[in-house]
């Protein structure tokens, strides 16, 4: 008669039926990747000021856009965030000593030019949280916290 199987079998099976069943959410994964980004500790922090999922217009309606604004000392991002199937796509304005922006979502970053009025659009971004890092003309960087945006 053979022996069933081990114990270190039967959990190796529990745990393969469970990730099957209820995988971690990629906000969790994005989040503890955050927490462990401490090459970012120097950056400065850009608050949000404005965030229309937060205020209350009254209109109802399906529209998948989000309007953001972040600011610290004299920078400012107003941002239109447009969902779209697996992603987003980003317009907005930056103002202030701004020479780069990157947008970072927990599948990469992606480098967003910024014409000579401090427009700048990316279309196609792929994930459901995305942070700004404002590149200042002095090199120093003011990120934006993660926002969940799908």
């Amino acid at each position: 008669m053979s022996a069933g199987p081990t114990e270190a079998e039967l959990l190796a099976r529990l745990e393969r039926e469970v990730v099957a069943r209820d995988p971690v959410p990629e906000t969790l994964h994005a989040a503890a990747r955050d927490a462990f980004g401490l090459g970012r500790l120097g950056d400065e922090l850009a608050e949000l000021v404005a965030d229309s999922a937060l205020e209350s217009s009254g209109v109802r309606g399906g529209d998948d856009s989000r309007l953001l604004s972040f600011r610290v000392d004299d920078l400012e991002a107003e941002v239109e965030v447009s969902a779209r199937a697996g992603g987003f796509d980003l317009t907005g304005v930056v103002s202030g000593p701004v020479r780069g922006v990157t947008v970072e979502t927990p599948d990469g970053s992606h480098e967003v030019p910024v014409d000579e009025l401090g427009r700048i659009r990316a279309v196609g971004v792929v994930g459901r949280m995305l942070r700004l890092a404002l590149r200042r003309e002095s090199g120093r960087i003011a990120t934006t916290r993660w926002v969940l945006v799908g």
